[in-house]
């Protein structure tokens, strides 16, 4: 079985929870193809409670996860969440990569918390914006070299990264926002030094596959995206992602190795939610307090809205899947219902394939039901 597991909004609808569901059974591949260190998935079982960024959200079930080469993972972060897992549940995650995936570095992130200084624009300080500009500039660097380079080859790689591109882009950014003191890091070369040793260490987590490798060799395999339709960069211009946030990354993956989406499952609340700057719906208080998207100087706190109508989100999957017919998975369910302005919608009248629905925020996935 090969699922997509989607983000039918602004993100934060619940895909953490999802991808533990349905890799409960069998043996499990999680994919992540978009985004970065950035996502933010939670899952909550009935003793133990977890916020995934580079980990699969399927960990919890022994799932492993792949990084595509469409995701940008972060390798200085990546030993940080292991170790807070590990203490949690006692074992490490096995890891996989494609040898051209091209990591998120310090100087990226720097930028980034630059930028976000001076302009309030809502990104969450990851640098997976800074990361797909350089990348694009012809500046990347991928976990493949990263593995066999030495210590000493990686600093120098990042130091001509930093001469050759990074000093360029922040006095193209000084110009434009004035300055202030992540300017002083990206100037000093001894950060690049401990980081080239740090990531090097941590490249020992990871395992070198491609897709194909791997898909024929587990029960299930997951599409785990980050973010939202709605922060595609196609659709969000100015507050969005870089990245791909719906089918693309994954027909194209599955179209290269032969390989067919048996179920595409786009995952909302009952309501909308953004955290992060950016247009948003007349704001609601839902009586819900959110755990995991917590206020921070970068995002602040997050927005809960009504949906303008069914048809909006329905419209909003069906533009991204024209090859299968979707399901729905609606999270936050007490009430049964989609949220909207022109009056509230039973859930189970929606049109999709299949509509699974949680109705326990908590994500506990023996109260997951389905209709058909």
């Amino acid at each position: 079985m090969i699922r997509a597991i989607i983000g039918a909004n602004y993100g934060d609808e619940g895909k953490g929870l999802v991808v533990n569901h349905f890799t409960s059974e069998g043996t499990n591949l999680v994919v992540r193809h978009n985004g970065g260190a950035q996502s933010g998935h939670t899952v909550e079982l009935k003793d133990k409670r977890f916020v995934f960024h580079e980990l699969s959200s399927g960990s919890f079930n022994n799932a492993s996860t792949l990084w595509l080469n469409t995701y940008h993972p972060d390798l200085y972060t990546l030993s940080k969440e292991i170790e807070d897992f590990q203490k949690l549940t006692g074992c490490i995650p096995v890891i996989y990569a494609e040898s051209n995936t091209k990591i998120t570095i310090i100087d990226d992130v720097f930028l980034n918390c630059f930028k976000e200084t001076q302009s309030k624009n809502g990104s969450c300080g990851m640098g997976i914006w800074e990361c797909v500009c350089r990348n694009n500039a012809g500046y990347s660097i991928t976990i493949q070299e990263i593995k066999t380079m030495t210590v000493q080859q990686i600093y120098l790689r990042l130091l001509s990264i930093r001469t050759d591109y990074t000093l360029k882009r922040l006095k193209f950014l000084q110009s434009k926002f004035g300055n202030n003191n992540y300017a002083e890091m990206l100037n000093d070369n001894n950060i690049l030094i401990n980081y080239a040793t740090d990531i090097k260490e941590n490249s020992k987590y990871i395992n070198l596959a491609t897709f194909n490798d791997l898909v024929d060799k587990f029960d299930n395999v997951i599409f785990e995206s980050g973010q939202g339709l709605l922060l595609d960069g196609d659709f969000d211009t100015e507050h969005g992602t870089p990245s791909k946030t719906g089918l693309y990354n994954i027909i194209t993956t599955l179209n290269e190795c032969g390989k067919t989406l048996d179920e595409a499952v786009y995952v909302t609340r009952t309501y909308l939610t953004r955290h992060g700057r950016g247009n948003f719906v007349e704001e609601h208080d839902f009586g819900y307090t959110d755990q995991t998207n917590v206020f921070n100087e970068w995002q602040e706190g997050i927005k809960y809205g009504k949906f303008d109508s069914v048809e909006s989100l329905e419209n909003r999957i069906n533009a991204d899947c024209k090859i299968i017919k979707p399901s729905l998975f609606v999270t936050h369910a007490m009430n049964g219902q989609i949220i909207t302005d022109q009056g509230n919608v039973d859930i189970d009248k929606l049109n999709f394939n299949n509509i699974y629905v949680s109705d326990n925020r908590f994500g506990v996935s023996d109260i997951i039901r389905k209709y058909i």
